[in-house]
């Protein structure tokens, strides 16, 4: 549907695309034991408009995804830390 309100109106209405990201990080003890599973998910939306053009070089989809994923990496990090599972 988006995509055709962007054809139609040829970008001058907004539209926005999200997409959702998935992590799963298993940690093991060194016999092979899965000793916790951290899961997090998230999206990024992308707009598009003919008049945001000049906004896309500093904020690109691919920015916002590697953010994305940092904030969600560095939140397992944090919680494998607190449940003292590396040691």
């Amino acid at each position: 549907m988006g995509g055709f309100v962007s054809l139609v109106t040829l970008s001058l209405v907004p539209v926005s695309y999200p997409k959702e990201y998935y992590v799963t990080a298993k940690v093991y003890d060194a016999s092979g034991t899965l000793l916790k599973e951290y899961n997090r998910s998230g999206f990024v939306k992308d707009w598009v408009q003919l008049v945001m053009l000049y906004y896309y070089p500093s904020h690109t989809p691919e920015k916002a995804t590697e953010e994305l994923y940092s904030t969600m990496l560095h939140d397992i990090f944090r919680e494998i830390e607190y449940d003292k599972l590396l040691i």
